[in-house]
């Protein structure tokens, strides 16, 4: 299964099954890498008394997916490289 943008619900929308399998459920197997997909995962990592940020890897496709704000870092596997969200557009770190 694939990456859908989700969904905005309005009020008074019915909502089935069927909507909420693609809502819901395929894009958190696409997430947690459940079908042979990239996994995004981010967050502060330890090693022993060491540590390190992990941003979300994901591909060019991925990433202009997302609804981006100022300051989001993410790794472009399709570019090979860090990129920030600033003025409205990514760059390279």
């Amino acid at each position: 299964m694939a990456w859908s943008a989700p969904k905005t619900f309005t009020v008074g929308e019915i909502v089935t099954a069927a909507t909420m399998n693609q809502e819901v459920r395929d894009n958190i197997r696409y997430l947690k890498g459940l079908d042979g997909t990239v996994q995004f995962s981010a967050g502060i990592e330890s090693v022993g008394v060491a540590g390190y940020v992990k941003v979300g890897v994901l591909s060019t496709a991925n990433r202009d997916a997302l609804t981006a704000a100022v300051g989001m870092l993410v790794y472009n596997s399709d570019d090979d490289r860090l990129e920030k969200y600033q003025a409205g557009t990514w760059g390279v770190v």
